[in-house]
C-alpha cells in the first residue's frame, strides 16, 4: 500500500452542505472486490460516520437513467463546475447518514463514502462538497475480479471492458497527491496487517476498544447475486478477521475459469492490470 502526501496548506474545516462533517474518506473501488470490508474498516474510527448507502445509491436513488446521463457528462467535464451540482451531491449524501449513526458518534468530523466502479468519475464533484478529502483506491487482479462479474450474469466481453474502464480511473487517481493505493490481495493475505496499514495511510483515529466494524455477508462462490439483505454488522478485533475472510477466494475464483476464459480475460485486460501493478504470473 502506498500513499502520496499532499503538502498544500491546510484548509479551514467547515461543515459540508446538509450538515455533513467537513471531511470525507472516499473509497474508490470495484463492485465485488472487498469494498464493504474496507469501507467498514475506515468507519471503525470514532471520528468517522458511515453512509447507509453506497454513494451512487444515496445520490441518485432509483434514477438509473439520470445517473448514467450524468456519468457520461462527467467523463467530458468537471462536474464540480456545474452550478449547484456539488452542493446537491453533498446534501443527498447527508441524507444517507442515519440518526443512529449521529447518536453513536455525535462529534464525528468525517464521513466514509464508498464510490464504486464508473462513479469514480464524479470525484471532483464529491470532493468539492468537503473542506478536506482523502481518497483510497482498492484494486483487484483482473482474473478473479472478472470471474466475480461473470457470476453476476455479465458476458466475458462486457466484464473485461468494465475492468479496463474502471482500472483507467484508478490509475489516474493513483497519480493524485494524497491517494492511498490498496490491493484486495493484501487484504485477504493478512487482514489485520492490512487494517493497520490502511489506518496509518489515512491517519485514522483508532477505535477506543480496539475493535473494528465487519459486515457479515456471502462471498466467493456462495454469492451469485447482489444480495443486499441479511447483512449483520459486528465489531471484532483485527486479529479475528483472518477467521472471517477466505484467503483462497482469489485462487478459487480463478480455478472456476476455463483455460479459454482465463486466456481471453488476461489478453483483454493485460495493459490495465500492469498499470495497477498486476501480472499474469500472480496466478
Amino acid at each position: 500500500m502506498t500513499a502520496n502526501r499532499n503538502s498544500a496548506p491546510e484548509k479551514k474545516l467547515v461543515p459540508a452542505p446538509g450538515g455533513l462533517p467537513p471531511r470525507a474518506f472516499i473509497l474508490n473501488c470495484f463492485g465485488r472486490g472487498g469494498s464493504n470490508i474496507v469501507w467498514n474498516m475506515i468507519a471503525s474510527s470514532p471520528d468517522v460516520l458511515i453512509s447507509s448507502k453506497e454513494w451512487h445509491q444515496g445520490v441518485f436513488g432509483g434514477h438509473a437513467r439520470l445517473r448514467k446521463t450524468m456519468r457520461a457528462a462527467a467523463r467530458h467535464m468537471d462536474m464540480s463546475r456545474l452550478p449547484g451540482f456539488a452542493g446537491c451531491v453533498a446534501r443527498r449524501t447527508a441524507e444517507t447518514i442515519t440518526p443512529e449513526a449521529w447518536t453513536e458518534k455525535p462529534e464525528a468530523t468525517a464521513v466514509a463514502l464508498k464510490v464504486m466502479g464508473y462513479h469514480i468519475v464524479f470525484a471532483p464533484a464529491i470532493e468539492a462538497g468537503f473542506s478536506e478529502c482523502r481518497n483510497a483506491v482498492l484494486t483487484r487482479h483482473p482474473l478473479p475480479m472478472c470471474e466475480s462479474l461473470i457470476r453476476s450474469g455479465e458476458s466475458e466481453t462486457r466484464v473485461t471492458k468494465i475492468y479496463n474502464d474502471i482500472a483507467a480511473y484508478m490509475a489516474a487517481m493513483a497519480k493524485r497527491d494524497g491517494t492511498a493505493m490498496m490491493r484486495f490481495e493484501d487484504l485477504i493475505a493478512d487482514p489485520a496487517a492490512f487494517y493497520r496499514r490502511l489506518a496509518a495511510a489515512l491517519g485514522l483515529t483508532p477505535p477506543p476498544d480496539g475493535r473494528i466494524r465487519f459486515m457479515q455477508k456471502k462471498f466467493g462462490a456462495a454469492r451469485t447475486t447482489q444480495d443486499h439483505g441479511g447483512r449483520e454488522v459486528v465489531r471484532i478485533g483485527p486479529d479475528e478477521l483472518r477467521e472471517r475472510i477466505d484467503a483462497n477466494v482469489n485462487r478459487d475464483a480463478v480455478a472456476r475459469l476455463t483455460p479459454q476464459q482465463r486466456d481471453f480475460i488476461w489478453r483483454a485486460t493485460r495493459e490495465s492490470a500492469l498499470s495497477l501493478g498486476y501480472d499474469e504470473t500472480d496466478f
